[in-house]
């Protein structure tokens, strides 16, 4: 029984055929599981590693749409059902961002939860671990989104689910200066720095 199912799988899915000979359903099947298994690969790896401006889901597309069309240009699997396979793949992109669009946990299967990781100027480690971000990366992200040099200094970093890191600076209290002036004089020069 296992055997005749492995077997039904392989004629499916067209393994040990050559290229050029791939059906379209066999192209689509595959298309299928590729975007899936790279969805996968990308979530478990950590969306930061990949990209620093779109979440796992999109760069997926990307790359397997990339990789799809460049087959049908070189020649190693046939055109027709070369461009039928990417309207797949791009119509299952498309369900799956409707469907990440009304579901929130499926949107969070595919595109994983923000993380914060300063809260009220504290610096939160197991969130830095579980997101693989070290310190000196974090601080970095401080200095280049928010010119800020210090977590003491932060409201709410978050990383989030596209990789990048937004920062919220914490509130300052205002600075109350009081001077006198002397009689005569013109122009008086105030200069803060925060």
């Amino acid at each position: 029984m296992n055997q005749d199912v492995w077997d039904s799988i392989s004629v499916a899915l067209g393994l040990g055929a050559e290229p050029k000979t791939l059906s379209f359903l066999q192209m689509t099947l595959r298309v299928i599981i590729i975007y899936i298994a790279g969805l996968m690969m990308v979530r478990l790896a950590g969306d930061r590693r990949f990209s620093g401006r779109y979440t796992g889901f999109d760069i997926i597309l990307g790359i397997t749409f990339g990789s799809l069309l460049s087959r049908a240009i070189n020649g190693s699997a046939p055109l027709w059902a070369t461009i039928g396979t990417g309207f797949v793949l791009v119509s299952m992109h498309r369900l799956f961002a409707l469907m990440s669009d009304r579901s929130r946990r499926f949107s969070q299967l595919v595109s994983g939860n923000s993380l914060i990781l300063i809260q009220n100027g504290e610096v939160l480690s197991n969130n830095l671990e579980k997101a693989h971000v070290n310190r000196t990366d974090l601080i970095a992200s401080l200095r280049s989104n928010a010119h800020l040099s210090d977590p003491s200094q932060v409201e709410v970093a978050r990383l989030e689910r596209s990789g990048q890191i937004s920062i919220i600076p914490a509130k300052q209290e205002p600075q109350v200066i009081e001077m006198m002036v002397e009689e005569g004089v013109q122009t008086v020069r105030i200069k803060l720095e925060c």
